[in-house]
């Protein structure tokens, strides 16, 4: 016989939660400094090297933004994704309930 596979769907709704938390700190953190930090072309020195740190430098700052913001999305739709599964269990949990008076969570 398989495993049976559970899912506490309270567990899954404060993992949401937290995702959605992460996603507004770290988008915050994003806006409200880290996209401002350009460095002036003389910061890295007059060395040979000192012309293609600069450039790399300017390529990460213009590839930071969809860098984070692909992050912040990615955990928005994950924590989409637990509620929704959540929700599922829940309303398996009730059509359970009301089918045979026996559910893992059946006061849900």
């Amino acid at each position: 016989m398989g495993q049976q596979l559970r899912a506490d769907p309270d567990q899954l709704i404060t993992l949401a939660a937290a995702c959605l938390d992460a996603a507004a700190t770290i988008g915050e953190h994003y806006r409200s400094g880290l996209r401002e930090l350009t460095l002036p072309a003389d910061a890295f020195g007059n060395t040979a090297a000192s012309a293609g740190l600069a450039s790399a430098a300017a390529a990460v700052g213009a590839n930071a933004q969809p860098a984070v913001a692909g992050h912040v999305e990615i955990l928005e739709e994950d924590a989409d994704a637990l509620l929704q599964t959540a929700f599922a269990y829940r309303e398996a949990d009730r059509a359970a309930a009301q089918t045979t008076g026996d559910s893992r969570r059946a006061g849900l």
